[in-house]
């Protein structure tokens, strides 16, 4: 049996973590956005929030009855470990010389509350990607983290995990995981950080009946997610289907805005910027995001790389789902639909890896 909390004793958990030395991070609502920030009391949790998405469309509405609403938020868990813009090293010239310091690679262990397993698995596919890179603020920052997974309670219509062969229930590297309910939550930890914390709850067994809410809940968000795995296919179509018109058409509507790349939580590509004072006595190195949706990105010396827009989405469409399952073994694409919602024209991802598979119509 799982162990079960009262929402009226929600607090005592991030209590816990706040006693355990944690700096808790959760889903707030900011300027009529979900978005994770730091929380220093359950009051500050975008409560009762609910949220609507569509292509090119999100808005939060009030009246939810949950404490994690539904849908990921807007925000995903990338800025905490690669901000947007972060100083890498200072540089001061000093007499004959030029004395270099690294910017503080010490920061306080965050405990995120409330991510959803898209985010969850985002966060793995990062780890993955910037293992051979270590050390770095990556890694400085991810250091320690303790993760309190929801399992969805249900689903935008964005979403699109198990289109991936994802799931909306959580089934591993989490710290403790929550089905959340009418009146509490069902706790099952992942580590012993996580088995450690719950010690310190006053937890309460949980009864047949909610067992069976959250057997029929789980069952209710995966009937409107779907259990077509469409993984395979998408990445044979966009292999196959690299020299369709597809992409000339899809780039007379995208804008190469880069929205996507820039609320897709496992996109990576950065710029490094150095900028030299005044007086000539001092310069900073700041790594950045950038996009290979941007003109000057694939720029090499007298040329792009892909000038063309429909050039760019194909080239971030096929590393998401196709090209990056053959570098890491995972599709790069969570699918929490952030790029969807977030995309000025409505450009949706499923509808063209969709199209790919099914051979591109001219």
């Amino acid at each position: 049996m799982q162990d079960f909390l009262p929402k009226t004793k929600l607090h005592l958990l991030l209590q816990a973590l706040l006693l355990n030395g944690f700096k808790v991070i959760g889903p707030k609502l900011i300027e009529g956005q979900v978005r994770l920030a730091a929380l220093t009391n359950p009051g500050e949790l975008a409560t009762g929030w609910t949220e609507e998405t569509a292509p090119g469309i999100s808005e939060a509405l009030p009246g939810g009855q949950h404490v994690f609403g539904p849908g990921p938020g807007s925000w995903g868990p990338r800025h905490l470990f690669s901000p947007p813009r972060q100083v890498l090293f200072t540089g001061q010239r000093g007499g004959n010389s030029f004395i270099l310091k690294e910017s503080a690679r010490e920061f306080a262990p965050l405990a995120l509350v409330g991510v959803k397993p898209c985010d969850l698995q985002a966060i793995q596919i990062m780890d993955a990607q910037q293992k051979d890179l270590a050390p770095s603020p990556f890694h400085a920052r991810r250091e320690g983290l303790f993760t309190v997974v929801v399992d969805c309670a249900t689903a935008v219509s964005t979403c699109f995990c198990t289109s991936l062969g994802q799931s909306p229930r959580a089934k591993q590297g989490f710290d403790l995981a929550l089905t959340e309910l009418a009146e509490g939550f069902l706790l099952r930890s992942g580590s012993p950080a996580g088995a450690a914390v719950l010690q310190q709850l006053p937890l309460e067994t949980s009864q047949n009946q909610q067992q069976q809410e959250a057997q029929t809940q789980r069952q209710s968000v995966t009937a409107k997610l779907g259990a077509n795995n469409r993984a395979a296919a998408w990445a044979k179509g966009l292999i196959d289907q690299v020299e369709s018109k597809q992409w000339e058409e899809l780039g007379s509507r995208c804008l190469a805005c880069g929205n996507c790349t820039q609320a897709c939580p496992t996109c990576f590509c950065h710029n490094y910027l150095d900028e030299l004072s005044f007086d000539g006595q001092s310069a900073t190195r700041t790594q950045e995001w950038d996009s290979c949706f941007f003109n000057d990105y694939s720029y090499l010396h007298g040329s792009h790389a892909r000038k063309e827009r429909g050039q760019r989405y194909r080239h971030w469409i096929s590393h998401k789902l196709s090209h990056w399952q053959t570098q890491f073994g995972t599709p790069g694409c969570t699918g929490c639909g952030r790029c969807i919602t977030w995309c000025p024209v409505g450009i949706d991802l499923r509808t063209e890896a969709e199209r790919a598979s099914q051979g591109a119509q001219p």
